[in-house]
């Protein structure tokens, strides 16, 4: 399949938030332990909310509830981005993802499709540094009446380390 994707130049700040352990050994080591989970929405790779250290906070307090938890931020700065709010890339990623779940359902019906395994195998075929995409906020997000408007965050995935760049603690739970 020839997926016509674009391919973008990316330079922005990221924020990653974890347990304190995890967040010294990275500020430490200068490397993450990428996410590798079956449930990991945009592949393998390292997760950040893109120019917002308030997602990250709530994503530590609220969806992870660690105990004792840190932000880092981060430049990330590729040449190779996949932009999923790009509508012809969204449009080529849904053709594709399509297409994977229609072969596997053929060869074997028992295989259960993910997203990871989707951007995985979208890899393989157009490698590229990072992807990005934007996703509604909460399990029932309710807009601000009388608009349409609801809270959204963009989180970008990172399979290259070597586009993280200066790495630094900036928020605590304040243990």
């Amino acid at each position: 399949m020839d997926l016509n994707l674009n391919i973008f130049d990316y330079n922005k700040t990221g924020y990653h938030g974890h347990t304190q352990p995890v967040i010294n050994e990275i500020i430490r080591s200068g490397k993450f332990n990428p996410s590798d989970g079956d449930w990991e929405y945009l592949g393998t790779g390292v997760y950040f909310f893109e120019d917002d250290i308030l997602q990250a906070v709530r994503w530590c307090k609220y969806a992870r509830k660690y105990d004792q938890w840190s932000v880092i931020r981060a430049k990330i700065k590729t040449d190779k981005l996949l932009d999923l709010l790009d509508t012809a890339n969204f449009n080529s990623f849904k053709e594709f993802a399509t297409l994977l779940r229609r072969k596997y359902k053929r060869i074997d019906g028992s295989k259960k499709i993910t997203s990871k395994l989707i951007f995985n195998f979208l890899y393989e075929l157009e490698e590229y540094d990072a992807v990005r995409h934007i996703f509604v906020v909460g399990d029932n997000p309710k807009p601000v009446q009388p608009t349409e408007v609801t809270r959204m965050q963009v989180q970008l995935c990172v399979r290259n380390q070597d586009c993280i760049t200066d790495i630094e603690e900036v928020e605590t739970d304040g243990y």
